[in-house]
């Protein structure tokens, strides 16, 4: 992942290196031979990382639990002041707050602007053409909230691990492979690394409280945008090892990773490709961030309305809504018969069911889920089949979301039926549906 992060062109490959860099002059005298640079075995080395470290949280606030440690092992070993100047030094990047009234500088009054520049005439104000951009929606009362607070969590944490878009096992494999190898070893005990692994835990756990809607990164990046500043704190967890274990991180990585990394500026533009294919379409979707998955860069598949939700069309087996017959009002997706294909829908509303409607010009079984049971319909050709499809979504930002995921068992090509078409798509099934609302919100 760190090669395509590297042309994502965002800060975050300089705050992994921020992170680096700090954590080997705070870790190099535990494991350095005799001899060698004393500036490194001094205090001084950790000065030099809790300042890089409070750039890093500048830059990003999640970083600032990574100075924790720094100043736990000093205080470990009964030396108090260095340990306070090291967590003094760190704590300078408060000093933001003196002249913008904010301990970060992307958490105030921050916008975009697309096409206009503001102030550029006196119709482009920054209140009427900028785009916000701030994650002020990360406030203690709306993530806090018990009610939802514990389920959310939860998911979070099943997303953070192993979700298709941004889990930390399939992007991060090497990382999680460091972390098993570390608690397999006898190095398991050793104080400094217990506390790095504690530092990677609180951070995590910090970013999925305090910014449950956008612990990606926001924007549909590739991978975990924010975790990329936490992923060096795997790499001091090793112990010395032998050539195996990396082979092994290189294949495991591989499974979802390879196909970026081969093409990373590709893969950096188009984020929304990778999960769509391969083994990454074995792995639960992120749908408490539905908002920020890599599909929203693709305004043609996203955000698409229909019969009062809205569609994310995460793969190519499904095409958009249109126009089946000569009723203007009526629209309906085909499902391709190339394989299954998954649509995520949000509502406004907590929805029961959906009501659908299917039907194909040839024989073929319609296989249909929308996050609780799976109905398997068997269609004759011409033979329209209504039925309820139960629902089951998850609450998000302002909205809920479940995935739907159909899949028809055969496919044809209209051109081959009907000489006469213009239709050379690979299709299944004709599909549409009504959103129908739980009781709960009547």
């Amino acid at each position: 992942m760190v090669p395509v992060m590297a042309v994502f062109l965002t800060s975050d490959i300089f705050n992994f290196a921020l992170v680096f860099f700090a954590y080997f002059l705070w870790l190099y005298k535990e494991v350095a031979p005799p001899g060698g640079s004393r500036f490194l075995r001094s205090a001084g080395g950790d000065i030099c990382a809790a300042i890089l470290l409070g750039l890093a949280t500048y830059s990003k606030p999640h970083n600032a639990l990574l100075a924790g440690p720094l100043v736990a092992w000093w205080w470990w070993r009964r030396r108090f002041a260095p340990g306070a100047i090291v967590g003094a030094t760190c704590a300078l990047f408060a000093v933001n707050a003196l002249g913008t009234g904010e301990l970060n500088y992307q958490g105030g009054d921050r916008k975009t602007f697309y096409g206009t520049f503001p102030f550029d005439s006196a119709d482009n104000t920054w209140d009427r053409r900028g785009r916000e951009m701030s994650t002020n929606d990360s406030d203690a009362a709306s993530v806090l909230a018990p009610s939802e607070f514990l389920n959310r969590f939860g998911l979070n944490v099943e997303y953070f691990l192993v979700g298709r878009h941004h889990g930390f096992v399939p992007y991060f494999f090497p990382g999680a492979l460091a972390i098993v190898i570390w608690l397999a070893s006898g190095e398991r005990a050793r104080p400094w690394r217990v506390l790095t692994f504690l530092a990677l835990l609180a951070s995590v756990g910090a970013l999925l409280v305090f910014a449950p809607y956008t612990w990606n990164g926001g924007g549909g990046p590739p991978g975990n945008r924010y975790f990329i500043s936490l992923y060096p704190l795997t790499f001091f967890l090793l112990p010395p090892l032998s050539m195996t274990p990396a082979l092994v991180a290189w294949l495991g990585g591989s499974l979802v990773t390879a196909k970026m990394v081969v093409n990373p500026f590709v893969a950096a533009k188009f984020t929304y490709d990778a999960p769509a294919r391969g083994f990454a379409r074995r792995l639960p979707v992120e749908l408490t961030i539905a908002n920020d998955l890599p599909v929203r860069l693709d305004d043609s598949r996203s955000h698409v309305p229909f019969h009062g939700v809205l569609l994310y069309f995460l793969d190519e087996h499904a095409y958009l809504p249109e126009q089946p017959g000569a009723d203007p009002d009526e629209r309906a997706i085909w499902v391709s018969g190339a394989g299954r294909s998954d649509i995520l829908l949000r509502s406004d509303k907590r929805l029961d069911h959906l009501r659908m409607t299917v039907r194909s010009p040839i024989h073929t079984v319609f296989t249909v889920s929308a996050g609780a049971r799976t109905s398997v319909v068997s269609l004759e050709p011409g033979k329209p089949v209504s039925f309820d499809v139960p629902a089951s979504g998850v609450r998000g930002l302002e909205s809920f979301a479940l995935l739907l995921s159909v899949q028809s068992s055969q496919g044809f090509t209209p051109h081959l039926l009907d000489p006469g078409s213009r239709d050379f798509r690979n299709l299944g099934v004709l599909m549409t549906f009504t959103a129908i609302e739980a009781q709960s919100n009547r």
